[in-house]
């Protein structure tokens, strides 16, 4: 009986373990919004929309989504950067009574800010690591540090694997997209980069040393890669040279919007507007290497039939990307995805 016991729970624990994955990617036009859910755990990467007032029908299926994904679970909520695209949903979907806690980058807070969300459960941190964390009142809190903090995130989200990559270095406010926080999300031996607006100044710091060849090797093989900016120019170079090969790539805008971005992605990046299915194909090359280059599928939050897709990583390592829960359209099963160790 004792075996019989033991056995039953070395099995639920290695089931509970091995888990499947959920990411999802909200269509909210040129604004980030990404929710992952494994087990009892939830990460939200972003909150933010440029949905017009006259779809707000859009925006109550979403919220129902969320609602129907977490079932009861508060999720943390990474907040990559101080531009509103990125947070100004954040006490729509995610009032203070349905979250744990709030994690954003840029350091100390902005004017814009104070006056989006409710502010006692917020914490914003300068980096990564060593960095100061401060208050919605603009004040530095003694004897906490920003791995503190990450630290606190991660005790509460237990189930999934995040791990905080930039900024490395407090970086001056006149340019917030530096300030991002890119976030890597490892499961199953596969690797989900969620990169906010991070600029190729953004990834020469995170090369560089000390520790640069260690972060770059994190990065090879990337699985699924969410490009910075929203695609825009000149933000994707220094990813798309030394995030290698990802075998998926997918981009949170609507090219339709007033920014009309993605219009390309640096000089060997280009949709095709010939390609008639959802599945964009875009050029990736290194050209330190010279190398030929190779087409990689790309997907438009914006080309979603339903108000989202959804990323399931299967306990054995494959990826299932659906339009909304049911459309499959792009498997990669493990058989043909190199791990990313």
């Amino acid at each position: 009986m004792k075996k019989l016991f033991l056995s039953l729970f070395f099995c639920l624990s290695v089931c509970s373990v091995k888990a499947d994955t959920d990411v999802y990617f909200f269509s909210v036009g040129q604004a980030n919004f990404m929710l992952a859910k494994k087990e009892n755990s939830a990460i939200v990467l972003d909150c933010g929309t440029k949905i017009r007032s006259s779809r707000r029908n859009t925006h109550n299926e979403m919220k129902n989504k969320v609602k129907d994904i977490l079932g009861g679970i508060r999720p943390v909520i990474f907040i990559s950067h101080q531009d509103s695209d990125h947070y100004n949903g954040i006490d729509e979907f995610f009032p203070k009574e349905k979250r744990s806690m709030v994690v954003v980058g840029g350091g100390c807070p902005s004017e814009k800010i104070a006056d989006v969300f409710t502010k006692d459960d917020v914490k914003f941190i300068e980096t990564v690591a060593g960095g100061k964390v401060f208050n919605f009142e603009k004040t530095e809190e003694n004897g906490k540090k920003s791995e503190d903090v990450i630290n606190d995130a991660k005790n509460l989200m237990r189930d999934i694997d995040i791990e905080c990559l930039l900024p490395l270095n407090p970086v001056t406010k006149d340019n917030t997209n530096n300030q991002s926080l890119i976030l890597l999300l490892k499961d199953s031996s596969r690797k989900v980069l969620f990169t906010g607006d991070c600029t190729a100044e953004s990834f020469a710091e995170l090369l560089s040393d000390p520790g640069g060849q260690e972060r770059k090797e994190k990065l090879q093989n990337c699985d699924v890669l969410i490009l910075p900016h929203h695609g825009s120019n000149n933000h994707g170079e220094l990813m798309c040279h030394y995030v290698l090969n990802p075998k998926l790539c997918i981009v949170s805008s609507n090219p339709k919007g007033p920014d009309g971005i993605p219009k390309k992605i640096v000089s060997n990046l280009y949709f095709s507007s010939t390609v008639p299915t959802k599945k964009h194909k875009f050029s990736f090359a290194d050209s330190e290497k010279n190398s030929i280059e190779t087409e990689k599928p790309l997907f438009l939050t914006s080309d979603a039939n339903s108000c989202f897709y959804k990323l399931k990583i299967e306990k054995g390592g494959s990826i299932t990307l659906t339009d909304g829960d049911e459309s499959e359209v792009y498997k990669c099963p493990p058989a043909l995805m190199p791990t990313s160790e």
